[in-house]
């Protein structure tokens, strides 16, 4: 009874078997032969997989840029009574100046600015320029469209914003400060398309103050020594004789908020000159700053930990030779 009752459960698992096998794979013989090879199921890609990059901007920190916001260009215009359209470069240019060396120099400006930031700073910006100059020629039309705007940190010259697509300035003070002042903004909308919008604050002025100071009417001037910045080195070695400058280590980890800030600040005179010091001093620091300007430009998120490693030079090593560079570069 047993062995009977096995038989009937062994040809009924076999039948079951069968059937199964028949269901889960094509192809199966009555017999239940080898099974034919299962077919090959496509999924579909999981809606929340990362899909490929376009070429050129796989692990980039780098944004396009961005065209003038129309509501701000009008505005503008609206204050200025009677503009003229013109270009800088591959800038639009919206002016009621009349100063032609003015002018030129902006078009020079425009024209060669990415060519010098690839080459001074190691870093080639990617896409074209898209944004807009706007150049108040008097001080007071300029207040007028700050008070207007209703921006609250539009500086005293001149400001940019990559966000709006703008740079906006005035010639009030002079050629001289109006071209300096627009070498400086147009490079931080260069900053955009070269190292992303996430720079900390010293970086971001020191590299603008690279390209600015130094600039004339004839363009871009070359980066030597304390050429254009003579005023801002002698303001710093006081400042550094005295105890008053932030340490390095400090300048390079403040946010936004708490850079030049207080009654007495020196962080835009030590941003300008330590960018010069890392760019000038040695060829090989030279290098490896450029360096970690690359790794910024790939993606990496900015630390002052990761700078310094990047350097090669303890905090100690750098406040050392950037006070010795700042006595013998003058």
């Amino acid at each position: 009874m047993r062995y009977q009752n096995f038989e009937n459960f062994s040809a009924r698992a076999s039948r079951a078997l069968c059937i199964w096998g028949a269901l889960a794979f094509l192809g199966l013989s009555l017999g239940c032969g080898e099974p034919a090879p299962p077919p090959v199921v496509v999924r579909p890609p999981h809606p929340h997989r990362s899909r490929p990059k376009p070429p050129g901007t796989v692990g980039r920190a780098a944004r396009p840029a961005n065209s003038p916001d129309p509501q701000r260009l009008a505005l503008a215009r609206q204050v200025m009574g009677h503009p003229r359209e013109g270009r800088c470069g591959p800038y639009g240019l919206t002016t009621d100046s009349s100063d032609s060396r003015l002018l030129s120099a902006c078009e020079k400006i425009g024209a060669s600015l990415d060519g010098v930031y690839a080459e001074r700073f190691g870093v080639a910006p990617t896409g074209p320029p898209a944004e807009g100059i706007v150049l108040f020629s008097q001080l007071s039309t300029y207040r007028a469209y700050v008070e207007k705007d209703g921006r609250l940190a539009a500086g005293y010259a001149g400001f940019a914003s990559d966000v709006d697509g703008l740079v906006v300035l005035h010639a009030g003070s002079g050629r001289k400060t109006a071209i300096t002042t627009l070498a400086h903004e147009l490079t931080h909308l260069v900053h955009r398309r070269a190292l992303g919008t996430n720079l900390p604050p010293w970086l971001s002025e020191g590299l603008a103050d690279a390209i600015g100071y130094g600039t004339t009417e004839e363009g871009i001037g070359p980066l030597r020594g304390l050429s254009g910045v003579e005023a801002l080195a002698e303001r710093l070695r006081g400042a550094l004789g005295r105890g008053w400058a932030r340490p390095i280590q400090e300048l390079t980890g403040l946010p936004r908020t708490g850079f030049d800030r207080g009654v007495r600040s020196f962080d835009y005179e030590q941003s300008a000159l330590l960018v010069r010091y890392l760019l000038l001093d040695d060829p090989d620091l030279a290098l490896r700053f450029k360096g970690y300007l690359k790794a910024l430009a790939l993606g990496e998120r900015y630390e002052p930990e990761k700078l310094r490693a990047a350097l090669r030079v303890a905090w100690s090593g750098l406040e050392a030779g950037f006070a010795g560079w700042l006595r013998s570069a003058g």
